[in-house]
């Protein structure tokens, strides 16, 4: 299984952790009706571990899920965000690997991303995200995972 670093043993100055404060967001959607926590850190977006939990096996035992930088922040595991997309794809082209309903999340979870990718790029150039109603874009990927 890949190594879980730990950073939260890595005392910060004071200083540091109010620094650290002003740029570190922590918030949680929901997936498959499951609670997945995420935070944001100057623009790099970190999801927790337990989305693996969406999948009937353990993905991470899997050799072809490798090199996962894993990051102890406050006592919960995390992994930088678009590395999930990329195992899905993993789980997806390699789907003798794994079972069929691993494969089925995967490949529903993959069209459902696909699906709300766009929108937030038409959004900013067009300043609707500012008027977009919260979670929006969380519905819509849930909405086409039901629909599927």
């Amino acid at each position: 299984m890949n190594d879980l670093k730990d950073f939260s043993s890595q005392e910060p100055s004071l200083k540091n952790k109010v620094e650290l404060s002003l740029f570190l967001k922590f918030g949680n959607f929901k997936l498959l009706n499951k609670k997945i926590k995420c935070l944001n850190l100057i623009n790099e977006r970190f999801i927790g571990i337990e989305i693996f939990d969406l999948f009937d096996e353990k993905i991470l035992d899997n050799s072809i899920i490798n090199n996962i930088d894993f990051k102890n922040i406050n006592n919960h595991f995390y992994f930088e965000a678009t590395i999930f997309t990329s195992i899905c794809c993993k789980i997806v082209f390699n789907s003798n690997l794994f079972s069929e309903k691993t494969y089925i999340i995967a490949n529903t979870l993959l069209k459902g991303f696909l699906m709300v990718g766009i929108i937030p790029l038409i959004d900013e150039s067009t300043g609707y995200q500012y008027k977009r109603p919260l979670n929006e874009l969380q519905h819509i990927v849930n909405k086409n995972i039901e629909n599927n």
